[in-house]
């Protein structure tokens, strides 16, 4: 087994986020996940079952520090007009350490929940919005 060597790991530190192509510095942290929806088949005879992937899920929450960036005021906007706020997002992680960068595109996102008011005036405070997606518009450069 080759030695783990600790300079591999890639910080997160040298994340990026864009938005419909505008970069967000302000993001704090982003995640998304694609979830297969599966059905158990009986098998006659066994006892034993196997599985049938029967549809595909993503979602994801995005937090940023909280400015006065305009993401919520595009989402209100939306949400105003009787629209589902779209977006595409692109998410890049570029370690100067490493001899690699991974990039991943997914395109059609939708915001599904934000909080409208969130504060606690002892902390900086951040903004979430979670989002879902369609696992087959996902790409990886």
């Amino acid at each position: 087994m080759k030695d783990f060597d600790v300079e591999k790991i890639v910080r997160g530190r040298f994340y990026s986020l864009w938005i419909n192509g505008d970069k967000y510095a302000e993001i704090k942290s982003g995640s998304g996940e694609s979830a297969l929806n599966t059905e158990d088949v009986p098998i006659a005879g066994s006892l034993g079952n196997e599985t049938i992937v029967t549809g595909a899920k993503g979602t994801g929450t995005l937090t940023f520090h909280k400015t006065y960036n305009g993401l919520l005021k595009q989402i209100n906007a939306q949400i105003s007009a009787g629209k589902a706020f779209k977006f595409d997002l692109i998410s890049e992680l570029n370690d100067p350490n490493q001899s690699g960068y991974e990039r991943v595109c997914i395109d059609g996102c939708t915001i599904t929940k934000f909080k409208a008011i969130d504060v606690d005036i002892t902390k900086l405070l951040e903004q979430s919005f979670d989002y879902s997606y369609n696992p087959t518009k996902v790409t990886y450069e």
